[in-house]
């Protein structure tokens, strides 16, 4: 685990480094389909948020409850960080990294193949491979895409 531990956190820091040097002035602009870069952290924030729970709660040797679709959770999450300002969303970002490293971290051995869900196959392994991949090959490359294509149309 200490390798799939260590990959998170490279896939993490990655990120963290794209989002925060990608163009102040574009980051509430919508540029990834219908999201802006704030509304991808604010739907990343909400995974993560999830994910924390449901490793606290299985920590606890009960299952957590799985909501709703992925689309609607990821629209609630988006949503309730609307009004938010940057700053607020970009720090709940940086507090949310620590956190789920901590829990990630802190999970026994022993639980680490185990379902977390009831109805479900996911484990704390799954999750945390999930949670690399979305950083690293799904969200990382299409941040840093967006970043260079509007740093070449700002030098024309």
């Amino acid at each position: 685990m200490k390798k799939l531990l260590k990959e998170f956190r490279q896939s993490r820091k990655s990120l963290f480094s794209a989002i925060k040097r990608f163009p102040i002035r574009f980051r509430e602009e919508v540029l990834f389909d219908k999201w802006s870069l704030k509304d991808v952290v604010a739907h990343i924030n909400g995974w993560d948020v999830l994910t924390i729970e449901a490793i606290k709660t299985f920590k606890k040797s009960r299952f957590p409850k799985w909501g709703t679709t992925v689309a609607e959770f990821n629209k609630i999450s988006v949503l309730k960080r609307k009004k938010w300002s940057w700053n607020k969303v970009f720090a709940e970002f940086k507090k949310l990294g620590v956190q789920i490293h901590k829990e990630y971290s802190s999970l026994p051995e022993e639980l680490w193949n185990k379902k977390i869900y009831r109805n479900r196959s996911f484990t704390p392994k799954t999750f945390l491979k999930i949670d690399i991949h979305r950083y690293a090959k799904e969200h990382l490359p299409v941040i840093l895409k967006t970043s260079k294509k509007i740093s070449k149309t700002n030098k024309k």
